[in-house]
């Protein structure tokens, strides 16, 4: 499973590549977590291999717990261990 962090785009260019990004998302062979903003959810495409988790960052304390900890930790308490990990925010994971 790929693991895709997104919790900062709200609108905008980021928004669009993100957008483009999962209608790229091929078929096969593999499934794609996405976490974002719960209000940005509904404007993304749905495809049958990419999978939302909401995630509310709003504050920067907030999102920048979620990038150092946050993240690490829902993957671990979920058993997951991404094969490839794409932040699309200006911090990695």
């Amino acid at each position: 499973m790929a693991v895709v962090n997104a919790t900062a785009l709200r609108e905008g260019g980021a928004l669009s590549v993100l957008r483009q990004w999962v209608e790229a998302v091929p078929s096969e062979p593999s499934d794609y977590l996405v976490f974002a903003d719960p209000a940005v959810i509904p404007l993304l495409p749905v495809h049958p291999r990419v999978h939302y988790v909401g995630c509310s960052t709003h504050s920067m304390l907030r999102r920048l717990w979620w990038d150092a900890f946050g993240l690490r930790r829902w993957l671990k308490r979920h058993v997951i261990r991404p094969l490839l990990a794409l932040s699309l925010q200006n911090t990695g994971f």
